[in-house]
């Protein structure tokens, strides 16, 4: 009924497993339970007396060594000597959550309830496991008939796992049309850009930015006592066309325009095309 729940007795002697435990770790009865699992939750020590102190709250246990899938090897450091080896009762949870989980396997995360049985001075953890997505069953060499029957595991796992692929996949349409409105935010700004450099050549560029911000045209009238108009034209340039081919004009031209442009720009001088 319970896959993985676990029967322990006072000396913290693990004397039963579920179904479901047993078949991944079927090597850990007769040895110590803290030896095996780690107490996340309560923050309380992993001993007996605590435990019935403590015996209202919600357990989570995780397994010390990763377990691997059926028929690989044991991970390093994972053998009968270890389990039975004081020095492995403690580890560093941070560690162990950051370290490889394609060859060393997947942690088991397990949460439930410590029902103690008087009769024969043991505790029964009533667990369930703990599960992200279906690659902690396929990691841990589970399958759904491991899972409980007698609670929602199993449609709460699949309907999670069909919800989390449509999520997925109505991310990936939000982050598309992010990038579409991204691109053409850019090209409008480049539109504007090249608009604004069109304008700039019509007009002078204070009086533009003037009216860019909504600024009325008589109010960006400005009078000035003396001005200095020139009026320039290209001598005889008819003649010269004639005696030119149409790209010689042309570079005549902007050679021309590029001078003259220079010329306004370093006497601070507007030019009216």
């Amino acid at each position: 009924m319970f896959p993985f729940h676990i029967v322990f007795d006072s000396e913290m002697i693990i004397r039963h497993v579920g179904s479901g435990l047993f078949a991944v770790k079927p090597d850990i009865i007769g040895y110590d339970i803290t030896h095996i699992f780690n107490l996340l939750k309560p923050l309380i020590d992993f001993t007996w007396d605590q435990l019935i102190i403590h015996v209202n709250n919600a357990f989570e246990l995780r397994t010390i060594d990763r377990v691997l899938r059926k028929g690989s090897e044991v991970a390093s450091g994972e053998n009968h000597d270890a389990l039975g080896d004081s020095s492995g009762a403690k580890g560093d949870d941070s560690d162990s959550d950051d370290s490889n989980d394609a060859q060393s396997g997947v942690l088991l995360h397990l949460k439930g309830q410590m029902k103690p049985m008087s009769n024969w001075n043991c505790f029964c953890f009533l667990g369930t496991l703990v599960m992200t997505d279906l690659s902690v069953l396929f990691k841990a060499g589970l399958y759904l008939n491991d899972l409980s029957m007698h609670d929602s595991s199993r449609d709460l796992l699949l309907a999670g796992t069909q919800q989390s692929a449509e999520l997925k996949l109505a991310l990936d349409q939000e982050q598309q049309k992010s990038q579409i409105l991204e691109d053409s935010m850019m090209r409008l700004d480049q539109e504007r850009h090249r608009a604004a450099e069109l304008l700039y050549q019509m007009i002078p560029r204070q009086i533009a930015d003037q009216l860019r911000n909504g600024v009325p045209a008589e109010d960006t009238w400005q009078v000035f006592a003396a001005v200095s108009i020139l009026f320039s034209d290209m001598y005889q340039f008819v003649n010269i066309c004639e005696r030119l081919t149409p790209l010689e004009v042309v570079s005549l031209l902007n050679a021309m325009y590029v001078s003259f442009d220079s010329r306004t720009e370093e006497h601070n001088v507007y030019k009216v095309e």
